[in-house]
């Protein structure tokens, strides 16, 4: 059930075992992906949607919404959510060239300091809050980020906290640093450089700035991989590593 509408007969997976958080506000996760991941169902929940809701459409979206909070809507656009003209639709893509769809994969551009955008591929993924770079491109990427000489100053890597980039909170305060620039369609949305970062308590008492953009913790193109510490997932790579270079 959800809300009004309901869906009967949905196959779903049940974790016999897993090392859950002990405190958390929810008793599950809901698959929204394609069957291959969701279920061994042919019938994923995303795809039965429509028949349940009023929309009687088969989407789905996440609402940003007030307090850091966000929720979401099934069955029909949130036209009344967004800026009017601001929404882009984008085919949906095989994550391996050649293959079967299997994951939420579009088409895209990337730039910082170029006009035009490099061509890139974008999945979306609700299993981490960060946004991931492949660890062959992620280190150039911040490079275009942030001065040389203002992240070797203020900036450096969290060995405790499995590598993540973290920065003095002043370098927020630079003005020469530009957005960032995500391409979808015939448009795009731009980034400000005070927007990827989160203030974070240090053991020192004092804050730093966690970086939004970090690099992807595995080798595989596997996104089940990021949840593989909540519900061991198998960690055998899905697609050979030779792919990374496709995705950015």
């Amino acid at each position: 059930h959800f809300g009004s509408g309901v869906v009967k007969n949905q196959s779903f997976c049940l974790v016999k075992e897993a090392d859950l958080p002990r405190e958390r506000d929810w008793d599950g996760i809901c698959g929204l992906g394609w069957h291959q991941i969701a279920t061994k169902d042919e019938r994923p929940l995303y795809s039965r949607v429509a028949r349940a809701s009023h929309g009687g459409h088969a989407v789905f979206a996440f609402v940003p919404g007030p307090a850091k909070q966000a929720y979401i809507v099934a069955g029909e656009v949130p036209y009344a959510a967004m800026k009017k003209g601001s929404l882009v639709w984008a085919d949906g893509e095989a994550l391996k060239l050649g293959g079967e769809q299997g994951f939420w994969v579009v088409s895209g551009g990337l730039a910082i300091h170029r006009a035009s955008p490099v061509p890139s591929r974008f999945l979306l993924d609700t299993g981490t809050s960060f946004v991931l770079a492949p660890p062959n491109k992620y280190l150039l990427f911040v490079r275009s980020l942030i001065p040389e000489s203002a992240f070797n100053t203020s900036c450096g890597l969290d060995v405790t906290a499995g590598n993540l980039v973290v920065c003095d909170c002043k370098v927020m305060e630079l003005d020469s640093i530009l957005p960032v620039r995500f391409f979808l369609g015939e448009k795009w949305l731009s980034i400000d450089f005070k927007d990827l970062f989160r203030r974070v308590p240090s053991h020192k008492g004092s804050d730093l700035c966690l970086l939004q953009i970090q690099q992807n913790p595995v080798s595989t193109m596997d996104p089940l991989d990021l949840l593989g510490d909540l519900l061991e997932a198998p960690s055998t790579p899905l697609y050979p590593t030779s792919w990374l270079d496709s995705v950015a």
